[in-house]
């Protein structure tokens, strides 16, 4: 039996103060010295989700290979100023470092990809990707890492396309999958007018939700149809005071990695890593 492991992360917003943070990350202080850096309640309930989750991929995969996806914004940039753990390029750098290294370290992992996102949180031409590529590079060697735009991944024949931007869930619940599935069937439709097979699997981030919906498209010849799944994948982020307005306070969130068994050529099963809570406050008055 073959088998490989994908696993798929998105949007840690390092350095942000609701973004992913590892506890045993060493920050640059003025004086020329190192301080360890503190977290505040969420993130040590996102650094222990995320510590499940790594010990979760492991036991699933066994001796199996790891392939791993971040789907861009590993780093949360200098646009929103309110809610920075640090304001200094080298301390955020140093922050994704930290939250990358637990999961590269696993050893059976053979290849990761970093997905370049939003330069408003990136930095000018993916800084903070590339940056954190060139690291896991000196660190890892023996792991195949890359740092691109948009990629299209043929795994074993499972096709994945996977790049940060993508479409929104739905603001609406009786709305909700509509645009992923119109999303998806323009690419399958662009793909079968060009001569090309759609991706078997599209993965996007971006958006800090969870949504996940499968499109079947009729065509004339065997297998008579086609298939493709898209695959919104949740940030490991909280909501800060604009992720609040621009979602117009939405009152769940949802965090963590989706993981693909492929066997044999086939995708065995699909695991959702994921966490959901309620962001109201609930009283008894």
């Amino acid at each position: 039996m073959k088998r490989k492991i994908v696993a798929v992360e998105a949007d840690w917003h390092s350095n942000n103060r609701y973004g992913l943070l590892n506890p045993n990350t060493f920050l640059y202080s003025d004086d020329n010295g190192r301080y360890r850096t503190s977290v505040v309640p969420v993130q040590e309930f996102l650094w222990e989700l995320r510590t499940q989750n790594i010990e979760k991929l492991k036991e699933l995969a066994g001796k199996d290979d790891i392939y791993f996806f971040h789907l861009g914004d590993p780093a949360q940039g200098f646009k929103h100023n309110t809610e920075y753990v640090s304001n200094t390029e080298i301390n955020q750098h140093a922050i994704v470092v930290s939250n990358a290294q637990p999961i590269l370290s696993i050893p059976n992992v053979k290849v990761a990809r970093f997905v370049i996102g939003t330069e408003a949180h990136e930095g000018i031409g993916g800084t903070s990707t590339r940056l954190l590529y060139e690291a896991m590079q000196r660190e890892f060697p023996k792991i195949d890492i890359e740092a691109i735009y948009h990629g299209f991944a043929d795994i074993d024949g499972q096709t994945l396309d996977y790049t940060h931007h993508g479409p929104t869930t739905g603001i609406r619940k009786w709305t909700e999958g509509n645009q992923l599935r119109h999303y998806c069937k323009d690419i399958m439709m662009d793909d079968l007018l060009n001569g090309r097979t759609p991706p078997r699997y599209i993965f996007r981030g971006h958006v800090h939700r969870k949504g996940w919906e499968t499109v079947h498209l009729e065509i004339d010849k065997h297998p008579f149809y086609v298939t493709s799944d898209i695959m919104v994948v949740p940030s490991m982020c909280d909501m800060g005071a604009f992720a609040r307005q621009i979602t117009r306070s939405e009152n769940r969130i949802t965090n963590g990695m989706v993981v693909m068994e492929i066997v044999d050529g086939n995708m065995y099963d699909l695991h959702w890593f994921v966490v959901t809570r309620d962001l109201r406050m609930r009283e008894l008055l």
